[in-house]
């Protein structure tokens, strides 16, 4: 299942940056102004079409990135620290008090 939801990702994040990609600005620009046409949207991008140019240009950028990354594999960030135990993370400055406290250990020396 993760397996599929990932490829799912990558074919989304791809067509989006082939949809978005500055050289396809030529033949989707006039097709966004055509289906847009008598709206407020299709105003503001008539009017300000260096706008809509930059906009894509961020997604096509973004979406790039993102393939680039979920293609290589790499884990992300938030369900790696997922698995960190939070009760022994709590636990050791407690536990280095007490050391200290007690005089178990050297504050001086490096561990």
């Amino acid at each position: 299942m993760l397996e599929i939801w990932r490829k799912t990702k990558i074919g989304l994040a791809i067509a989006v940056a082939t949809l978005t990609c500055p050289c396809h600005l030529v033949l989707i620009l006039p097709l966004v102004l055509s289906v847009t046409a008598g709206t407020s949207i299709g105003t503001v991008i008539s009017r300000s079409p260096l706008v809509f140019i930059l906009l894509s240009l961020a997604l096509f950028l973004g979406s790039l990135f993102l393939t680039f990354r979920w293609l290589s594999g790499k884990k992300d960030r938030i369900t790696s620290c997922n698995r960190v135990d939070v009760r022994s993370v709590a636990r050791r400055p407690v536990i280095q008090i007490n050391k200290l406290l007690t005089g178990k250990v050297n504050p001086l020396r490096k561990s």
